[in-house]
């Protein structure tokens, strides 16, 4: 190789050397989405697998009560998935809606996509405990590591809310709450204040024109602790999806603060930085307790 060569390659280097390091520090293209590409790979490197469940543990669809159950439509991303550190199987009588069947409910709950731990059951079983229901069927369809544009008009899950709301209709099973905890995800896009308000009105707009009256609780969730977000936003969370979310809460008459999970920014709260541990998963289930508490709403089909 000759002189000019080694000089031409040697400049080729240092420079995309330099603009790697610029990327870095700055977060510029391509460096947000290989740590976004990452960030999937990690959160969805298990498949789900599903349990092969005793027929003890399912209840007939003819012995479903609406009057007897409190129904929660639960989703969003990891935090409503499965991705909680440790298992849990309710004692009271909680079950779970998957595939047309209601089962015993134990984590990992089906229908939503992580293999580990859910706040869903726990907040479940305290709920009767502290007699807000007397029974609960939890509908779980969280995915993780998705952004809102997924589950609004245009995404991929989109069809999985209306799937799901039209087989629950079919077997005359009426929802009570709609819980919606995502955000962290949007907090790595940047996604703007607006286009957040707008996915969700599409969200929202689903069930209601589905005749489903359910409250919404929307969780003002956004904390990641990604370099941009730690270095650049308010300590890992989001305050545009926070004030997004708040927006949606005080523009609708029918939704409602959800669990502040954004103050569970504690590393014993976070067992990998970003999903519940054993008392994060406490923690959360409790300020969602909290929040339907507060409300104090009557049974919608009643």
């Amino acid at each position: 190789m000759n002189k000019k060569n080694i000089l031409i390659w040697t400049i080729l280097i240092i420079t995309g050397y330099s603009i790697g390091i610029i990327s870095y520090r700055y977060n510029l293209i391509p460096i947000n989405q290989n740590k976004m590409i990452y960030h999937n790979y990690i959160m969805n490197s298990q498949p789900l697998e599903l349990e092969k469940q005793n027929p003890d543990d399912r209840i007939n669809i003819t012995d479903f009560n609406n009057q007897d159950f409190t129904v929660i439509f639960a989703f969003g991303q990891s935090n409503s998935a499965n991705f909680g550190q440790t298992k849990y199987e309710c004692q009271e009588e909680v079950y779970s809606w998957f595939n047309g069947k209601i089962y015993k409910a134990k984590d990992p709950l089906k229908g939503a996509s992580g293999n580990e731990g859910s706040v869903w059951t726990r907040l479940a079983d305290k709920m009767i405990r502290q007699g807000v229901s007397t029974k609960i069927l939890i509908v779980p369809i969280g995915i993780g590591s998705t952004r809102i544009s997924q589950w609004s008009k245009n995404g991929e899950y989109h069809n999985l809310i209306k799937k799901t709301i039209n087989d629950l209709k079919i077997r005359k099973i009426e929802i009570d709450y709609i819980f919606w905890h995502q955000g962290e995800s949007d907090n790595l896009f940047n996604t703007s204040l607006d286009t957040y308000i707008s996915e969700f009105e599409n969200i929202r707009k689903t069930f209601r024109n589905n005749d489903i009256k359910a409250p919404i609780f929307i969780a003002i969730a956004t904390y990641h602790p990604n370099e941009n977000s730690i270095k650049n936003k308010q300590y890992g969370c989001d305050t545009i999806i926070q004030n997004a979310q708040i927006k949606l809460i005080d523009k609708f008459p029918d939704i409602f603060l959800g669990a502040n999970t954004d103050i569970l920014d504690k590393s014993y709260y976070r067992h990998d930085g970003v999903h519940f541990s054993v008392i994060g998963l406490e923690k959360h289930a409790e300020l969602w307790l909290e929040s339907i508490k507060a409300q104090q709403l009557t049974r919608v089909h009643k």
